[in-house]
C-alpha cells in the first residue's frame, strides 16, 4: 500500500486524473458568478481556513512532555512535522483554492447546460407602429376632368385593410358617361382602385358565398361642374412592391341608345401610389373576436370599435335535402358596435362565414357550422 503523502497534490494523482480531464472539458468558458454567489464561496473558504488554523494552534500550544518527570496522561506521540507545518498549511491553501476552481466549475457548467438560451430560429416579433396616421392624397388633371385618390398611410402589411377615397370632377363642358353605380356596390363602381404587382406570401380572404346571378347593367352621369364621390375598402393580399391606381371606364353612345367602352381623358394619367406591403403584422395593428352563444364580438382596442367593418356570407340546406341557399352582404360594411349577431337562414347545416376589419388593421376571419 502506498503510504499517504500530503505533500503531493490530490489532483495529480491517477485516480483523479479522469475528474479532472472531465471537468476541465466541460469547463471551456467562465460563467460570471452573481454577487450573493461570489461572497457565499468566499465565506465558506475563509471559514475552512479559519478552521484549520485554530487546530494548529491548538496544536502548538500543548505543552511537551517533559523528560524524567513522570505524568498520569497518556503520553502523545511525538510530532516530527514541525518543520514541514509551513509547507503543509501552503498546499492546504492551495488544495483549498483548487477546491474553490472545481466548484466554480461544475456551478459555471451548470448554468450553461440549464440556462435558457433564445432559440436562432424564433421569428422576431414585429415591433408597434402606433395609431394610423393621415391619409396620402394624389390627383391628376387633364382636359378638363381631375380625379384624386386619398389613401390609408403606412407603413403598410399583409392582410391590412385600406380605404381608399376616390372623386371624380367634371371641369369641362363635355358630359361624361362611366360604367357603373355612383356608389359602392357589389356589381361594380364608377370609380374603382386597379391593385397590381406584389409578390409571396399572399393572404388568402375568407371564402364568402355570392349568389350566382348576373350583375344588372348600371352608368353614371357625370355633368359639367359636377364630383362624384366614392370610399373603396381594399385588403392588402400580396406582400414586396404593390401599385394602387384610379380609375373608371368611360361609355360612348352607339347606334343611337347602345352604348360601348370608349376612351377617357385620363387614360394613362389616373392617380397613382406605389406602396411597399410588409409580410407581417405590427403587434399593435391586430384584432380578434370571441363567441358567447348566438353572438360573435370583436375584441379591438377602444378607439377602433366604432370603425369596425364587417363582411359575412350564410349558407344552409333545405331540409328536404332538395338544394340550398344563402345569402350575404357581399361587401365591406361599417358595423356601430363590436356585436354582430348570428345571421338566420331557412334550412339546416348552417354555416356562417364573417370577416372583420378596421382602416388601417389586420383582417381577421372565422365560420361557424350550425346542424
Amino acid at each position: 500500500m502506498k503510504p499517504f503523502d500530503d505533500s503531493t497534490p490530490e489532483e495529480t494523482e491517477v485516480q483523479h486524473l479522469e475528474l479532472v480531464t472531465m471537468l476541465q472539458r466541460t469547463y471551456t468558458k467562465p460563467v460570471p458568478l452573481a454577487p450573493n454567489e461570489q461572497e457565499q464561496i468566499i465565506a465558506r473558504v475563509r471559514e475552512r481556513l479559519l478552521r484549520t488554523d485554530q487546530l494548529e494552534t491548538l496544536n502548538e500550544n500543548k505543552p511537551e512532555p517533559q523528560v524524567g518527570i513522570a505524568d498520569s496522561t497518556p503520553q502523545m506521540p511525538i510530532d516530527f512535522s514541525k518543520t514541514a507545518r509551513p509547507v503543509r498549511r501552503i498546499m492546504r491553501l492551495v488544495n483549498t483554492l483548487a477546491a474553490v476552481l472545481v466548484i466554480g466549475a461544475i456551478i459555471g457548467a451548470s448554468l450553461l447546460l440549464f440556462t435558457r438560451h433564445p432559440s436562432t430560429s424564433t421569428t422576431p416579433a414585429v415591433p408597434a407602429v402606433g395609431p394610423v396616421g393621415t391619409s396620402v392624397t394624389v390627383h391628376t388633371e387633364r382636359d378638363g376632368l381631375e380625379a384624386s385618390m386619398s389613401l390609408t398611410s403606412g407603413p403598410y402589411f399583409l392582410s391590412e385593410m385600406l380605404a381608399a377615397d376616390l372623386s371624380l370632377t367634371n371641369h369641362s363642358h363635355t358630359t361624361y358617361s362611366l360604367a357603373g353605380a355612383d356608389v359602392e356596390r357589389f356589381c361594380g363602381s364608377a370609380l374603382n382602385v386597379d391593385v397590381t404587382g406584389g409578390s409571396a406570401p399572399y393572404y388568402t380572404p375568407p371564402p364568402m358565398f355570392y349568389p350566382p346571378i348576373p350583375c344588372p347593367f348600371t352608368m353614371t352621369i357625370l355633368k359639367p361642374g359636377q364630383t362624384i364621390h366614392l370610399r373603396q375598402y381594399l385588403p392588402l393580399i400580396a406582400s414586396g412592391h404593390v401599385t394602387l391606381t384610379e380609375g373608371a371606364q368611360c361609355l360612348v353612345k352607339v347606334n343611337g341608345s347602345g352604348t360601348t367602352n370608349g376612351p377617357c381623358p385620363l387614360d394613362g394619367h389616373w392617380p397613382s401610389i406605389h406602396i411597399n406591403v410588409n409580410s407581417r403584422v405590427p403587434s399593435d395593428r391586430m384584432i380578434s373576436f370571441h363567441r358567447s352563444g348566438s353572438h360573435v364580438f370583436v375584441d379591438a382596442p377602444g378607439g377602433v370599435r366604432s370603425r369596425l367593418l364587417y363582411l359575412y356570407s350564410v349558407t344552409c340546406q333545405d331540409f328536404q335535402d332538395q338544394g340550398g341557399s344563402g345569402t350575404g352582404n357581399f361587401i365591406w360594411e361599417p358595423i356601430p358596435t363590436n356585436e354582430v349577431n348570428e345571421p338566420g337562414c331557412s334550412g339546416k347545416n348552417v354555416k356562417w362565414t364573417f370577416a372583420f376589419s378596421a382602416v388601417g388593421y389586420s383582417i381577421v376571419a372565422g365560420s361557424y357550422t350550425t346542424p
